[in-house]
């Protein structure tokens, strides 16, 4: 999991990312699929092929991005409480974004009648995951609180119910989308409850990894 890259979306922005107190140069997409890959294939005798990316809230559709334009690199992608409708959402993003850290999403993205908006936007992009043949795993709560929030304080559970619940029509249409466009390699799970946080994906990331590993080591597993 990188540590870092706050409100970058994972991915490369076009101008230094400014934030309230440090500016960085976000090219997150560069180092994932070509800088990381290298020093693993280097040092650690790691293939660049056909491994899984997994993101959680914001970084959930850069994972699905990742796997869109890198299909021989991950075969496999998980997003859990992810916005997968980003140029559908782009207020939601510029408010998250600026909120955690001050940064603007212009600096990453543009505009909103850039195209990056549209490139980086898995719901725009199904078609090429159901063809890359990308195993997909999708998890989000319904934003209500159980008995797993009984202990947390009040605000947390009311500012983890609101996000999740901006979240997970934008995951439903997906998933409606996915199968009306013939996609059949693809889990997805939207229980009853669950709010924005990391005991539910904590869970989540338990569930999937039986799926995980069983994928990319079955024969045959390889991009297309």
């Amino acid at each position: 999991m990188p540590v870092g890259g706050q409100s970058s979306n994972y991915t490369d922005w076009y101008n230094p990312a400014k934030g309230k107190d440090w500016v960085w140069t976000y090219k997150w997409e560069t180092f994932l699929t070509t800088e990381l890959p290298q020093w693993l294939g280097a040092n650690k005798g790691i293939s660049p092929a056909a491994n899984a990316v997994v993101g959680l809230s914001m970084a959930g559709p850069s994972a699905l991005t990742l796997a869109i334009y890198h299909p021989q690199q991950f075969v496999y992608a998980g997003a859990l409480s992810a916005p997968l409708h980003p140029s559908d959402q782009k207020w939601q993003i510029r408010v998250a974004m600026s909120d955690a850290g001050g940064f603007n999403a212009d600096d990453m993205w543009g505009p909103d009648s850039d195209p990056a908006w549209a490139r980086n936007d898995p719901f725009l992009h199904i078609d090429q995951l159901i063809a890359n043949n990308t195993r997909l795993w999708i998890y989000c709560g319904s934003g209500d609180a159980t008995d797993l929030d009984k202990d947390r304080n009040g605000l947390e559970v009311i500012s983890g119910g609101v996000i999740e619940g901006q979240v997970i029509d934008s995951d439903k249409k997906f998933a409606e989308a996915y199968g009306s466009a013939g996609g059949a390699n693809a889990h997805f799970e939207f229980p009853k409850g669950g709010i924005h946080n990391w005991t539910y994906w904590g869970n989540q990331l338990r569930a999937m990894k039986a799926d995980l590993v069983g994928y990319l080591t079955k024969p045959g597993t390889a991009a297309v």
